[in-house]
């Protein structure tokens, strides 16, 4: 888990995300988002968490029939019902799709906020997860200001830990060179871009089907079964 912030640092954070700066920067990252979603019926549910309340939504991938848009507020969620960080008042295996937009950035506990997206999701479901590039060459724009990124190897492991499995991971974002690109090295991924996202999905344990086994012994020819 990311060491604890003070108070000072998780305001100032706050403020950056607020800001147009903030907006603009990763609007192209997250636009450049697309993926093909399985067809799913209508009335199932979507959930969309943002850093700030007029943050953009994405593109919606399938006719869900009900969406609810969530945004960070005193350390919890506001929006259609407030609720604490990782205590939502949703039922197990009750939403089809969830998209966390670089909320985890301000996560008091990030492996226990995809834990409880993992409760919630339903088999097959979807949870697509952005976050910024802590190797990007545009961290310098947030880093100043307390905004703390998570490295998407890292979500990759959370997302294993709360039993999810992942379908895509990506980098997002323009991508600014610099003469320092070359000496970054290959696992730290996608240098320059300014944001990762990653595409999970709960797997519905479908029971093995019993085998019938053959008899031990079968009757043979005059064998008399009375």
């Amino acid at each position: 888990m990311p060491p604890p912030r003070s108070p000072r640092q998780a305001e100032a954070a706050a403020r950056w995300w607020a800001s147009p700066v903030a907006a603009t920067l990763l609007a192209a990252a997250q636009g450049a988002w697309s993926a093909a979603a399985p067809a799913t019926p209508g009335g199932q549910v979507r959930l969309c968490f943002r850093p700030v309340a007029d943050w953009p939504l994405l593109a919606p991938t399938a006719p869900f029939g009900t969406c609810h848009a969530l945004h960070r507020e005193d350390g919890g969620w506001s929006g259609p019902w407030r609720s604490g960080e990782t205590a939502w008042p949703v039922a197990a295996q009750g939403v089809a799709r969830i998209e966390f937009c670089f909320v985890l950035e301000q996560a008091d506990d990030p492996p226990a906020l995809l834990a409880e997206a993992a409760r919630v999701l339903c088999p097959e479901g979807r949870l697509l997860v952005l976050g910024l590039n802590p190797f990007g060459t545009a961290r310098w724009r947030w880093a100043r200001h307390g905004v703390r990124a998570l490295p998407a190897s890292r979500v990759a492991g959370w997302l294993d830990e709360a039993g999810l499995t992942r379908l895509d991971e990506r980098r997002l974002g323009p991508r600014w060179r610099l003469p320092t690109v070359g000496t970054l090295r290959p696992a730290q991924g996608g240098a320059g871009r300014v944001a990762w996202a990653l595409l999970a999905t709960r797997r519905d344990p479908t029971p093995t089907p019993l085998r019938l086994g053959r008899p031990a012994w079968r009757p043979g020819h005059g064998a008399t079964l009375a």
